[in-house]
């Protein structure tokens, strides 16, 4: 019977390295996400200062995730 350390040695790199590779994935996901996010409340933070906004209704997506906002009738919505 021949020794089967070294392959299953392989094989536990090989679920790590994919499993890394995942979750590097997702985070490079999810920093695309909230550069995205972080655009729009500047563009928003901007058009706000220029006081564009009280000329009348502003509607806004967030790309990843819902955010609630205080402000009406400002809507996000996910995206992603």
């Amino acid at each position: 019977m021949p020794n089967k350390i070294g392959e299953l040695c392989q094989n536990i790199s090989k679920e790590i390295d994919s499993r890394v590779q995942d979750v590097l994935d997702g985070l490079s996901k999810d920093c695309g996400c909230l550069s995205k996010i972080v655009d729009e409340k500047v563009r928003y933070a901007e058009f706000r200062a220029l006081g564009a906004a009280a000329s009348g209704p502003l509607i806004i997506t967030s790309i990843c995730h819902p955010i609630e906002s205080p402000i009406s009738p400002l809507v996000l919505a996910p995206l992603c």
